[in-house]
């Protein structure tokens, strides 16, 4: 049970994971983490409840707002029902439609890319970024998103894939609150504009400085459900 889930998660922080990334180690190595312990509560559900090894779910990031339900959201992909995958990516990570096979089989590929040097320095060439700072520093970053990535990628492949790419969300980036439009960056960079009654995606990612709009995005929905001077 969740002592399982522990226990891996220990030995991964303690004694595998290296830190390449432009965001603090604990920060990272954090978000890791969350896949074994939820993995281990996995684990607890299907000794305790029955019917519990059936239980896909939807991971969610705390930044993502949902604009639609979430069995629409990856509807199209499924072909035949979430359990016949192992997981579908929507956006860029930050939402994982997850069956518990699936979780378990990204644990392994986790832990398979930091077992060995020479696959984990192969990966972080292939899914990796290289990111400028400020002062002009280029450095390279490696997290559970590019992971996440390269798992659904290997997957994805072949006349019966188990992992999809099923993106139908977007970065926030861009107001335009006296037009009614929020401007949002989705699908490999393409820009959608959003109207308040048009519900083109299915959530939105409110990354890094775009938390600060949450509030004032929620109240701009509100008013486009009102019927306000601003709704398009």
């Amino acid at each position: 049970g969740m002592a399982w889930g522990f226990e891996r998660a220990q030995v991964f922080v303690q004694e595998l994971y290296r830190h390449q990334s432009v965001n603090p180690l604990e920060y990272e190595r954090s978000c890791i983490w969350r896949w074994f312990v939820i993995a281990s509560c996995l684990q607890c559900l299907e000794q305790h409840a029955s019917g519990a090894e059936d239980s896909s779910f939807l991971a969610l990031d705390l930044d993502v707002v949902l604009l639609s339900s979430p069995l629409s959201l990856f509807s199209a992909a499924l072909q035949g029902g979430l359990m016949k995958q192992e997981a579908i990516l929507l956006g860029k990570g930050f939402a994982v439609a997850w069956a518990p096979a699936g979780l378990l089989s990204f644990l392994n590929y986790v832990e398979e890319t930091y077992m060995s040097e020479s696959v984990r320095l192969s990966r972080l060439h292939r899914l990796g970024l290289t990111i400028q700072l400020e002062n002009g520093t280029a450095v390279q970053h490696f997290s559970d998103t590019n992971l996440l990535v390269g798992f659904v990628e290997e997957g994805s492949g072949g006349p019966h894939p188990t992992r999809h790419f099923g993106y139908d969300g977007g970065e926030a980036k861009i107001w335009d609150m006296e037009a009614g439009r929020f401007i949002v960056v989705q699908k490999r960079g393409a820009k959608v504009m959003l109207g308040r009654n048009q519900t083109v995606l299915g959530l939105i990612h409110f990354q890094g400085p775009s938390k600060g709009h949450l509030v004032s995005f929620a109240r701009w929905l509100k008013e486009g459900a009102d019927g306000s001077k601003y709704a398009t």
